[in-house]
């Protein structure tokens, strides 16, 4: 609950319990459920502080987190029986990073996903716009390519430059998927799947409140 956020432990009588979660004031809610002559028990939960480190609420692509799962069945026939549910987490997520202002677009590193047989195929770009670094998935930079939106370029060591293109793969879903691949020509170092790998930090911005 947003108001005892930072409580993480709570271990009182159940009478004790009642009157914090009556001072909450949740009206509507909780609140005007909770009778104090009959107290309907109470559920403790403690977490060390490694566990809790190891959540977050959200991130880009996993809007679920990594939440501690919390269940637990109060039972007391026959007066009562309860199913308790719910997760708990830090104040932790990851943003999406801003998307870059630019048109044309300069590819610095790329992300890779293995394909067996020492094949890879790219599953990310990114780069740096304006000072301020940038990275997007596979279908959403081919997405705008398609759209004419946005156009990216790799250079090669020497000083080359070469277009990125969005080239289509199949379909899935009964829709067609694109790939990200350099024009074609003689230079080896302006190939996508040669370029750096992306930094961790690429596609999100992590986030404390």
């Amino acid at each position: 609950m947003k108001p005892i956020q930072d409580l993480f432990t709570l271990a009182a009588p159940a009478n004790t319990a009642v009157t914090i979660l009556k001072n909450l004031k949740l009206d509507g809610l909780i609140g005007s459920a909770i009778d104090a002559d009959k107290p309907m028990g109470v559920f403790f939960r403690a977490f060390s502080q490694a566990e809790l480190a190891d959540t977050f609420e959200s991130a880009f692509g996993l809007p679920h987190g990594m939440r501690i799962d919390i269940g637990a069945r109060m039972f007391n026939m026959p007066d009562w029986a309860y199913n308790l549910s719910g997760q708990a987490w830090a104040h932790h997520k990851f943003v999406r990073r801003d998307l870059p202002q630019s048109n044309r677009l300069q590819v610095s590193c790329s992300s890779k996903r293995a394909l067996g047989q020492g094949q890879k195929r790219i599953s990310g770009i990114g780069g740096v716009d304006n000072n301020n670094f940038w990275g997007m998935g596979r279908a959403e930079a081919a997405g705008f390519i398609q759209r004419g939106e946005k156009s990216f370029f790799v250079v090669s060591p020497d000083g080359h430059s070469v277009d990125v293109r969005a080239v289509q793969g199949g379909f899935q879903n009964g829709q067609p998927w694109f790939y990200l691949q350099t024009v074609a020509d003689a230079e080896k170092g302006n190939n996508l799947v040669n370029l750096p790998d992306c930094p961790a930090g690429a596609f999100t911005v992590e986030v404390w409140f």
